[in-house]
C-alpha cells in the first residue's frame, strides 16, 4: 500500500494501471505520555522465540501471560509465533492487547500494522471489531493504523463500518484533482517543473475515491509525471505530522516550500516517511507526482509506479 498521511499526528516500465493511496490523517503533535508501567524482567521465551524453538517459546509466552496478561514481551513473542503459523485470529488479539498496553512506540507500530494487514470483511475481523474500534479511540501509536483499518474492512464490504466515517476519521483525502501525465519519461524528466506548477493550471480531472485509495483509470497509466491535489483545512494555524507510506518516488511542497523528496529511482527506498509542517487556516494540499508546488497548495510530484 502506499500512502500519504497527513496527521492533526502508498516510469519506469509501463504498466497498465496506477495503483497509489494518498492517505492524509489529521491529529495534533501531542507528546506521549511516559510509561508507568515498571521494565519487564528478560523472560527465558524470548531467547527460545530468537532461537527458533518455537513450541517452547509459545508455550512459556502462554505461561507468563496467565500471571502477567499485560506482559508486554509475551504479548509480542505471543503476537509474531501466531504471525508465523498463519493463525490470525491469535494475531489480531495479541495485537490489539499490545495496543492497550504502555509499549513503546516501535512495539506499537509492528502491533497496529499486524492489525491493518488482517484487516477485511472477515469474520475474525469482524468478531474483534468492537474491540477494534475502541482501541482506535485512544491516542496512542496505534490509533493510526487501526482507524486505517476499519477504513479498509469497510472498503471490502464490511457492513457494520460505515466506509465514508471511516475514510474520515483516518484523516483520509478521498476527492482529488490529477494532472498529467506530462513528458514521456518517468525518470529523466522527474525533476522537470510542469504546467501545473509553473502557472497554476486548471486542467487535468477531478476523481473521488471514497476508500481513500487513488486507482487511477487505464487511460492515465503511461509514463510521464502526475500532479495530484486536494484540500484541507484546519480551524487554526497548527503543525501537524505528514506520514507518506510509498516507496515510490514523489517531491512534496507546502506553500511553495518544499517539505521533502523520496527519490527511488534509481534505488530500492523505504516504503515510510514523516515531516512536521505548519499549516495555515485554508491550505491546499496538492500533490504532484514526480511535483513542485503551486503557491498555497502542497503539492505532490509523483513518477509512475507509485508504490
Amino acid at each position: 500500500m502506499n500512502g500519504l498521511l497527513y496527521k492533526k499526528r502508498r516510469a519506469s516500465a509501463p504498466a497498465c494501471r496506477l495503483f497509489l493511496a494518498l492517505a492524509i490523517t489529521i491529529s495534533f503533535c501531542s507528546p506521549v505520555p511516559a510509561a508507568t508501567r515498571k521494565p519487564e524482567a528478560r523472560a527465558t521465551f524470548v531467547p527460545h522465540f530468537l532461537q527458533l524453538d518455537i513450541d517452547r517459546a509459545k508455550k512459556e509466552a502462554e505461561a507468563t501471560l496467565l500471571r502477567d496478561p499485560q506482559n508486554i514481551s509475551a504479548l509480542f513473542v505471543r503476537m509474531e509465533i501466531a504471525e508465523l503459523q498463519a493463525q490470525p485470529a491469535m494475531v489480531l488479539d495479541s495485537a490489539l492487547r499490545l495496543c492497550r498496553t504502555s509499549a513503546p512506540g516501535a512495539i506499537q507500530e509492528i502491533a497496529s500494522s499486524r492489525i491493518l494487514r488482517n484487516a477485511a470483511n472477515t469474520r475474525i475481523f469482524n468478531n474483534l471489531l468492537s474491540r477494534i474500534q475502541l482501541v482506535s479511540r485512544q491516542e496512542n501509536g496505534c490509533a493510526l493504523n487501526l482507524k486505517l483499518a476499519l477504513a479498509a474492512a469497510a472498503a471490502d464490504g464490511l457492513a457494520d463500518v460505515n466506509l465514508d466515517q471511516a475514510a474520515i476519521s483516518a484523516g483520509l483525502l478521498t476527492r482529488w484533482h490529477i494532472a498529467g501525465p506530462f513528458g514521456h519519461y518517468s525518470n529523466a524528466e522527474f525533476d522537470q517543473a510542469w504546467p501545473p506548477e509553473l502557472n497554476h493550471s486548471g486542467q487535468g480531472e477531478e476523481f473521488w475515491f471514497r476508500d481513500g485509495m487513488i486507482n487511477l483509470p487505464d487511460y492515465l497509466a503511461v509514463p510521464g509525471i502526475l500532479y495530484a491535489s486536494a484540500e484541507v483545512q484546519a480551524a487554526h494555524s497548527q503543525s501537524f505530522l505528514l506520514d507518506v507510506l510509498s516507496s515510490g518516488t514523489y517531491s512534496i511542497f507546502i506553500d511553495g516550500n518544499p517539505v521533502f523528496t523520496h527519490d527511488a529511482r534509481y534505488a530500492l527506498g523505504r516504503g515510510r516517511d514523516r515531516a512536521v509542517l505548519c499549516v495555515g487556516t485554508t491550505p491546499d494540499l496538492s500533490f504532484r507526482t514526480h511535483g513542485r508546488i503551486c503557491q498555497g497548495a502542497a503539492l505532490l510530484r509523483f513518477r509512475r509506479p507509485f508504490f
